[in-house]
């Protein structure tokens, strides 16, 4: 297997998990939350889904 191919496989990879953290983390925030924990878990998914985007632009300048 060429070098190229194992990075995208383990980007690809590491978006995937990243999809399984944040609908846990979004699950948890449409279940009863204790008071002002909302705005927590909010910054945690907008981490995640930044974690995400950097991992598509890693991608987007290998090619």
């Amino acid at each position: 297997m060429n070098n190229s191919y194992i990075i995208l496989k383990r980007l690809f990879k590491e978006h995937s998990l990243l999809n399984d953290i944040n609908g846990i983390l979004s699950w948890d925030m449409s279940t009863f939350m204790p008071k002002n924990s909302r705005f927590q878990r909010k910054n945690q998914i907008n981490v995640i889904n930044q974690y995400k985007k950097n991992i598509f632009e890693k991608i987007k300048k290998r090619d």
